[in-house]
């Protein structure tokens, strides 16, 4: 359902079944081997936008979506958003990623 969605040309997405850490020392847990895949579909589909999608739990409240930009010149930047989706509401939390992504096209 996802997948349905989330299709647009200058929009990569992943989704990982891990749960974050609420500790920016550690990344929030977030893989180098995740960031990596993001950075290969970046210069594949040459996007402009990715967005990492994590299950949502009470650990992680507190973070609610996460935003960064990666820059290697002025030519090649790319916004890197962390989302969660809850589980336990999917429709819902789908449906606003959705609205997310409609106001970003």
């Amino acid at each position: 359902m996802i997948e349905g969605l989330l299709q647009r040309q200058d929009c990569n997405y992943g989704h990982e079944m891990k749960k974050l850490k609420p500790d920016i020392s550690a990344n929030y847990g977030i893989s180098h081997a995740d960031m990596y895949q993001m950075y290969a579909y970046y210069k594949k589909y040459h996007t402009s936008e990715i967005w990492l999608l994590y299950p949502f739990y009470s650990d992680v409240a507190e973070l609610k979506d996460l935003t960064f930009k990666v820059i290697q010149d002025e030519d090649q930047v790319v916004n890197v958003s962390i989302m969660f989706v809850d589980l336990e509401h999917y429709q819902e939390s789908v449906s606003e990623l959705f609205d997310r992504l409609s106001l970003n096209a």
